[in-house]
């Protein structure tokens, strides 16, 4: 019995002591207690703002750019591609939309549009350079994308009178990755058919034959069936 009080005696003046001890710390608390306060909440806030709100796009902003594609786009499906990609008094051009909302899925949109615009006023390397950069893109948009960089570098091989055989090829390869992003679409046969006449291009009848053998074995209701088998019949390919 002894022993179990003095064992309580020396527990009670460890507490004791050590409550002296912190005494200064919890003094100090105490009257700095609004400042601590005041530093954990702005932490708090912090971490909250970097979390809800820094991530989030300016939905504003967003909005804003999406009507200005439309209005170019608008002028892009009448064929005015100069005034879809430069603007004109009533609209914003898509070189401006991308140049003011970098890093925003309508910038990526307008990269898109632009390349569009550039491929069909002759300007294969301005395209390929807005398709290089372009991206976000869901499955079948990427897809399309990669068919337009095919499209690009296509005709960058093919320009002039002297055929680059390895440009065809690059090009061909990523109609191949468009065709394969999307194996259950029937763009995909488009996509394959492209690679076919390249491969004709360059000379090489043997992947042409089995890409459009492909087309016809997994696509048979691809609507420009007729011109695959036209293309087998001239490399000698007999139904």
């Amino acid at each position: 019995m002894a022993d179990d009080k003095n064992l309580t005696n020396e527990i009670t003046d460890v507490k004791n002591n050590g409550l002296e001890a912190l005494q200064p710390a919890i003094t100090f608390f105490k009257k700095f207690k609004a400042f601590f306060i005041g530093i954990l909440g702005g932490i708090l806030l912090f971490v909250l703002y970097k979390t809800f709100f820094a991530s989030k796009p300016d939905v504003a902003k967003e909005l804003k750019a999406e009507t200005a594609l439309m209005g170019a786009t608008s002028y892009k499906e009448q064929d005015s591609f100069n005034v879809a990609l430069n603007g004109d008094a009533q609209v914003e051009g898509y070189l401006s939309i991308i140049k003011k909302n970098k890093g925003t899925q309508a910038a990526n949109i307008a990269m898109l549009e632009a390349a569009m615009c550039y491929l069909k006023t002759d300007k294969p390397k301005e395209a390929l350079k807005m398709l290089e950069n372009a991206g976000g893109f869901g499955t079948q948009v990427n897809a399309r994308r990669l068919s337009l960089i095919g499209d690009a570098k296509s005709e960058i091989a093919t320009e002039g009178t002297t055929v680059n055989n390895k440009g065809c090829e690059d090009a061909i390869g990523y109609y191949e990755k468009a065709a394969n992003a999307m194996p259950d679409d029937e763009l995909s046969a488009m996509y394959l058919a492209k690679a076919g006449n390249l491969y004709e291009k360059i000379g090489n009848t043997k992947d042409a034959i089995k890409t459009y053998q492909k087309i016809k074995s997994k696509y048979p209701d691809y609507q420009q069936i007729q011109s695959i088998d036209k293309s087998l019949g001239k490399l000698g390919v007999l139904n």
